[in-house]
């Protein structure tokens, strides 16, 4: 094998880096993210709303736990599968602030979670709604 083709075999890690990047923006290369997002690990319940790929999931209510958080979204843990695309209300528990938060979300996407604990997590988008916590929760995730 000659030299130059040896070369031209050679990955070029800068590039597979921006590839792997690019997952997260959008067509125009800017990332999707709109927020700062932190750690967390805080106790949520999640009800399904809607869901055209499993209707007989509408209705369930899923015990689940936060990965990270922002003002606009979130990741979370969870042991049942919810297909992106459904509608979830979610009753968050902050471990340092008394209450629960209402939040209305849509799940964005899900994977096979690598955490022993649990089976998959996915992302969800929050949503506005007059009858929900979206305000408070905001105005502490800035």
């Amino acid at each position: 094998m000659s030299t130059s083709s040896l070369v031209s075999k050679i990955i070029n890690f800068n590039d597979a880096k921006k590839k792997k990047v690019s997952k997260r923006n959008n067509a125009d290369g800017e990332e999707k993210r709109r927020h700062k997002r932190a750690r967390s690990n805080d106790r949520l319940f999640a009800q399904i709303v809607a869901c055209a790929d499993r209707p007989n999931l509408v209705g369930s209510t899923i015990s689940c736990s936060t990965v990270d958080v922002s003002a606009g979204g979130m990741r979370i843990r969870s042991y049942e599968y919810i297909p992106k695309g459904s509608q979830l209300d979610l009753w968050v528990d902050i471990n340092s602030r008394p209450g629960k938060f209402f939040l209305s979300s849509d799940v964005q996407w899900i994977a096979a979670s690598n955490d022993s604990h649990y089976s998959y997590q996915m992302g969800v988008k929050l949503r506005e709604g007059p009858a929900t916590d979206i305000e408070e929760w905001r105005h502490i995730h800035q």
